[in-house]
C-alpha cells in the first residue's frame, strides 16, 4: 500500500487508510484477534468507504494507463 502511495497511484489519505486496514487485517489473521473487543472488529468491518475509495483510485489509475481498454 505504501508503494502505491509513493508512486502516486493512491492519494495520501487513501494510502494511510489502507495501511491501517492492512495492519488491522494482520492482527486478526495472526490470531491476535481474540484479544480485541468484538465491537471494535465489527465497527472496523462496517467502514466500507475506505475500500470504495481504494477501488475508485485503482480504477482511475488503470483507466489513465489504458489498462481497461477492451
Amino acid at each position: 500500500m505504501r508503494t502505491l502511495g509513493q508512486v502516486g497511484i493512491l492519494s495520501d489519505s487513501v494510502c494511510e487508510e489502507m495501511v491501517q486496514a492492512t495492519q488491522f487485517r494482520n492482527v486478526l489473521a495472526h490470531t491476535y484477534g481474540n484479544i480485541i473487543e468484538h465491537d471494535i472488529v465489527y465497527n472496523a468491518l462496517q467502514d466500507l468507504e475506505r475500500y470504495r475509495s481504494f477501488v475508485l483510485e485503482i480504477r482511475d489509475y488503470l483507466e489513465s494507463a489504458g489498462a481497461l481498454d477492451g
